[in-house]
């Protein structure tokens, strides 16, 4: 010990200096013991007195080794202390071996107890690189993404629950066509309705006129045409439900919690395992256009009849049609005293105008916006400002009739110019099938038209 005191600054110098001090303390304590606990157990450290015993060394040991002179003092000190059990701590295995072989007690120094190895000069290299990248880091942008569904709730797999419907036979098709024929009946009656000749008294002057006999023929073509329609709808309405259940939506958020914008940020999406990115939808038009709902129409209105008054007034309808040629007359003379070019345009409205510049901290289709069903998206960013606002992406996702498998996945890649490495994650999408009534979905579209 009294040499490794003065082995430089390592950590085992710097033990031995604190062991060496230990030691001059026993030294110079009363009856030269130290207790260092005092109760449950008490223990006491000491220096061995000089050996009173004259015993031999046992045969097995060479008192010119180290460990085996330790195993004889400990010997020769149970035989003059006699009372109390006398035990080696080491962690040493040979030496423990050597004990057991003459009946020495060993109590191993538990693991807790023992230091982790020092670091030579190659690990304390390397902790001092891991310092400088960490500064570095700290100094980068760092991107986070999360994945949330429609609701809001974050989540770390999407979800598709594909619900199948078989094509309507004829039988259950025509059973949807009566039905709704029976909702939406034609009208073959238009004789004056009672209802309304008793707020019209005969001294009025005014009798019922039924339609035209060719717009009845008309309204007759055009239910039959309808109804036509409606068959049409029916074989394919199923594949079009099915087609609804085959999406579904989650939102993509990133946020730079670096300590620098990231510069040049680019975002690319690719959909793995048969699934697809449906293109954004504008407004719930589309999205009923794709979804079918609007390939189905109410039958058409039936013709109206006319109250016709005996007199020199004759026809109201006629007074309508006089009211319609009065306005259209306005109106030409109006657009005759019109400028060709009106004061109220911008004078400036035939200069060529140039488009907008980039808000460099805004994100950008990379491709242009996507307008049909794609396996990738990329999106880009000037300057993604660090510390300030996160940006979300809708993302709907499809899976395709004919598509198999039950696991896909969205593979997120974010890449920057001063980004250390790539942000690259995988959004597992885990696929359901179930099968659906068709006929029963059918008539409740034709009941709540």
């Amino acid at each position: 010990i009294d040499r490794l005191k003065h082995d430089g600054n390592s950590r085992r110098a710097r033990r031995a200096r604190a062991a060496s001090s230990l030691f001059r303390q026993i030294v110079f304590a009363p009856s030269e013991a130290l207790t260092i606990r005092e109760r449950a157990p008490r223990v006491e450290v000491s220096f061995s007195g000089p050996r009173r015993s004259q015993r031999p060394c046992p045969d097995g040991l060479d008192p010119s080794r180290a460990d085996d002179q330790i195993i004889w003092d400990l010997l020769i000190y149970a035989e003059e202390i006699g009372a109390g059990t006398v035990m080696l701590l080491t962690d040493d295995i040979n030496i423990m071996l050597t004990a057991k072989a003459h009946a020495v007690p060993v109590l191993p120094i538990p693991d807790a107890w023992l230091l982790p190895p020092e670091p030579d000069e190659r690990d304390k290299r390397i902790a001092e690189l891991d310092r400088r990248l960490k500064r570095h880091e700290e100094a980068a942008p760092r991107i986070v993404l999360s994945v949330t569904d429609a609701t809001g709730e974050l989540i770390e797999a999407a979800r598709i629950a594909v619900t199948r419907y078989e094509d309507l036979p004829r039988e259950q098709t025509e059973r949807v066509v009566q039905a709704a024929m029976a909702r939406y009946p034609m009208i073959t009656d238009f004789s004056s309705p009672a209802r309304l000749a008793s707020f019209m008294p005969p001294a009025v002057g005014f009798h019922w006129q039924p339609p035209a006999p060719d717009e009845v023929e008309q309204y007759r073509q055009d239910y039959a045409a309808w109804e036509e329609r409606l068959r049409e709808f029916l074989s394919r309405y199923p594949r079009v439900l099915e087609q609804a259940t085959r999406r579904t939506g989650l939102v993509l958020t990133l946020e730079n919690a670096g300590g620098a914008p990231a510069a040049n940020l680019v975002v690319e999406l690719e959909a793995q395992g048969g699934i697809l990115f449906d293109p954004p939808r504008a407004d719930e038009a589309k999205t009923r256009k794709a979804r079918g709902d609007a390939g189905l129409r109410m039958p058409p209105s039936p013709p109206r009849g006319k109250w016709v008054h005996a007199g020199v007034v004759g026809q109201l309808g006629f007074l309508d049609a006089a009211r319609q040629a009065e306005l259209s007359v306005q109106g030409i003379v109006q657009s005759l005293g019109t400028p060709m070019f009106p004061d109220h345009l911008p004078p400036d409205i035939f200069i060529p105008r140039m488009p907008e510049p980039r808000d460099r901290h805004a994100f950008y289709w990379k491709r242009g916006k996507p307008s049909q069903l794609a396996d990738t998206w990329a999106l880009e960013c000037g300057e993604f400002r660090h510390q300030v606002h996160a940006e979300s992406l809708e993302v709907s996702l499809f899976f395709p009739r004919g598509a198999t498998g039950t696991n896909a996945g969205v593979q997120c890649t974010v890449t920057a110019s001063n980004l250390v490495e790539p942000l690259r994650q995988v959004i597992p999408v885990r696929i359901e099938q179930v099968g659906g009534d068709a006929e029963a979905k059918c008539l409740s579209l034709i009941n709540g038209l």
